[in-house]
């Protein structure tokens, strides 16, 4: 029964292992242009809003960011 099981696990993976030595970059390329496409969206927002208003909210999301990480490294040290 153990052997047969092991058999059948290694019959369903060769398509796997075979499409993965055939394409060895596609999951990647593929989660590349997700993450491009999604983020595009957002992109073309910001691209669309004075640059004095995005370097405000850049400086207080950097200041937040900050005082975070400082509680974190009080809390944690």
């Amino acid at each position: 029964m153990g052997i047969a099981l092991s058999l059948v696990v290694i019959a369903l993976s060769i398509p796997f292992f075979h499409r993965l030595l055939k394409t060895p970059f596609s999951q990647f390329f593929h989660l590349v242009e997700s993450s491009a496409t999604f983020n595009l969206r957002y992109v073309e927002r910001l691209a669309a809003c004075e640059p004095a208003a995005i370097r405000y909210v850049l400086a207080c999301y950097e200041s937040e960011r900050i005082a975070f990480e400082k509680r974190c490294g009080i809390l944690v040290g």
